[in-house]
């Protein structure tokens, strides 16, 4: 199994990580 790390920038409120975060776990792997 191999991780992969991603720098986002640019995120200043607590909803945009939220959308962030909900996007990528709906990503296979």
């Amino acid at each position: 199994m191999s991780n992969i790390n991603l720098k986002i920038t640019g995120m200043t409120c607590e909803h945009c990580v939220r959308a962030v975060t909900k996007a990528l776990e709906g990503v296979p792997g």
